[in-house]
């Protein structure tokens, strides 16, 4: 992945930040993360395919709850 969806997912997941704090720390819309995140987990989802074929993903919202 590229540095800045990187940075992206360490802030969201390892350091755990909410979509709106990653929107004022890298100057962007809140709308504007959460599409770099959905973006950054397709381009996950398809290297894992490649890798083991296809797998099922349980859906999550935007706080980041699996339904």
């Amino acid at each position: 992945l590229p540095a800045p969806s990187q940075e992206i997912l360490r802030l969201r997941y390892a350091d755990g930040l909410p979509a709106a704090a990653l929107a004022a720390r890298l100057r962007r819309t809140t709308d504007a993360v959460y599409q770099t995140l959905s973006r950054t987990h397709r381009a996950l989802r398809g290297c894992i395919e490649r890798k083991l074929g296809p797998v099922v993903f349980p859906q999550v919202d935007r706080a980041g709850v699996s339904s």
